[in-house]
């Protein structure tokens, strides 16, 4: 950003100038006035940017303050929704390897095979842990065979 409009490098691009960056929705129209213009003339690429610059610079300053202002906005209001969020948010229950657990499973209803979720099991086990990947995922194994892992899952509080 350089005096409130917008720039990028592209490391792809054999020169190691900096490009201006213009909305998609506003190229066109801007070549038609400052290229294709009957009372354009043709001063080259660096002409023509400059005649650009100089009559889209507001715009562009402007579009950089929106974003700018949006980003803040945004941020406030994620924080405002981690701040409720975390006012329910309890400690997850801490397993430890051995323990013996259930895991929810998320039965889908099928008229086809005339089972319905509303009378399906809705944990399955018990299952024995075997180890804690992170404070919230541990790796499971059954108890016919406790050695071998059956899959990693995830405990949401």
């Amino acid at each position: 950003m350089n005096r409130g409009v917008l720039y990028r490098y592209s490391p792809d691009s054999e020169s190691e100038d900096t490009q201006l960056v213009v909305p998609i929705q506003e190229r066109e129209h801007i070549l038609k006035d400052h290229h294709d213009a009957p009372t354009a003339g043709h001063y080259g690429a660096e002409g023509t940017f400059h005649r650009i610059l100089k009559t889209s610079y507001p715009y562009f300053k402007k579009f950089s303050q929106f974003l700018a202002e949006g980003k803040d906005v945004a941020e406030q209001r994620q924080d405002k929704r981690k701040h409720y969020a975390d006012k329910r948010r309890r400690e997850a229950t801490l397993f430890h390897p051995g323990d013996k657990v259930y895991v929810t499973s998320h039965p889908m209803s099928s008229a086809e095979k005339g089972k319905t979720s509303k009378f399906l099991l809705r944990r399955d086990g018990p299952y024995v842990i075997m180890s804690r990947r992170s404070p919230t995922t541990y790796e499971i194994s059954s108890l016919e065979n406790p050695t071998t892992p059956l899959r990693v899952y995830h405990t949401s509080a």
